[in-house]
């Protein structure tokens, strides 16, 4: 109980920033997950800058927030998740997001992703329905 106590005093004691990708290796015409969390004291948080994403389609966007009140603290905790397919083949930098708090610049780690030759999926000539498409699973 008392790592509890502790870990929940850390977490609000500071501001975290971290960036996450489900995988660094993908084919063409398959999906990257980007998910960026955001742990801080502050009330009210400034939203934060992503990075422009070069080289991949943004195919959807999704965003949750949290906030913890305890006698003598107060948390924010903000998470964004992007749906990500590359474009082409090669490697692709994606650049730190950042949020600026009180002055104060926070980043959260960049990553390569590196995009193989793939084939897209198609359906048969005469096709027109898709089968049922199990895409990747997110928890915000």
């Amino acid at each position: 109980m008392l790592f509890w106590f502790i870990m929940l005093s850390v977490s609000f004691a500071q501001t975290i920033i971290k960036a996450e990708v489900d995988k660094e290796i993908l084919p063409v015409g398959d999906e990257l997950v980007y998910k960026l969390t955001i742990n801080s004291p502050e009330k009210n948080l400034p939203a934060p800058k992503f990075p422009d994403f070069k080289g991949f389609d943004v195919l959807s966007s999704a965003q949750t927030s949290e906030i913890s009140i305890s006698k003598e603290n107060f948390a924010t905790f903000m998470v964004y998740v992007f749906i990500l397919s590359p474009k082409e083949p090669g490697k692709i930098m994606i650049a730190p997001s950042s949020i600026k708090i009180n002055g104060k610049d926070y980043f959260s780690s960049d990553f390569e992703i590196e995009v193989k030759p793939g084939q897209i999926k198609s359906f048969p000539p005469g096709r027109t329905d898709s089968p049922a498409v199990s895409g990747p699973q997110i928890t915000l």
